[in-house]
């Protein structure tokens, strides 16, 4: 049989020969390469512990030690991990592809009063995806279907007021960044009025 021993690290989507199975959809990682000689110096048996009750003749186990066989340690995220000789390997990712995952960038806003509007952060996020990772993204709003706590209006006013506290208080890149657009906007407009007066005037002449 043919070995096909992948590199290190090698993810993606696998097919491998019976008695062996992968889940054909799932995304695994080979994670170690091991000879016969590896297992054994680690108290493993490959004949007991991997060929054998697989149902795998003797035949064929001792014919994958002639050949020098490797065992593949292949991991998943979603499915159990899975131990197979590389000679039953029928193919593996091709490692000159990158494999693109759908990403979903989860934001937990805790309980909230109905009455705040969440247009606009939506909004300021999209541009913030857009200006660091050069992605058109779309931000839903997803709440859960009934209320997880009922506030009083005292209750309702201490939070609130405690949320704005943070507005003000807070330091984040981005507050820093409006801050000094402000600045930048109001000396703009400052030396548009300078400019106007010296030109009104002929202060320059």
């Amino acid at each position: 049989m043919a070995i096909r021993t992948p590199p290190i690290y090698t993810a993606g989507k696998w097919e491998v020969r019976l008695p062996f199975l992968v889940d054909s959809e799932a995304i695994y990682t080979c994670k170690a390469i091991k000879s016969f000689d590896d297992l054994k110096f680690q108290g493993i048996d490959p004949w007991i512990q991997l060929y054998e009750p697989m149902g795998i003749t003797r035949e064929v186990f001792e014919q994958d030690e002639r050949n020098m066989a490797s065992i593949l340690t292949l991991m998943s995220d979603t499915q159990s991990t899975v131990y197979v000789p590389d000679t039953y390997v029928v193919s593996f990712p091709d490692v000159t592809k990158i494999p693109y995952i759908h990403t979903v960038l989860s934001i937990s806003l805790g309980a909230l009063s109905e009455t705040v509007v969440l247009e606009s952060i939506t909004q300021d996020i999209e541009d913030l995806v857009l200006a660091k990772l050069g992605i058109d993204s779309v931000v839903k709003i997803h709440k859960s279907g009934t209320a997880t706590e009922w506030l009083d209006q005292v209750q309702h006013k201490v939070a609130e007021s405690n949320r704005m506290a943070q507005l003000s208080n807070n330091r984040t890149d981005r507050s820093r960044v409006l801050e000094l657009e402000a600045q930048v906007q109001s000396l703009t407009e400052t030396n548009q009025i300078l400019q106007e007066i010296i030109d009104s005037n002929g202060l320059l002449e």
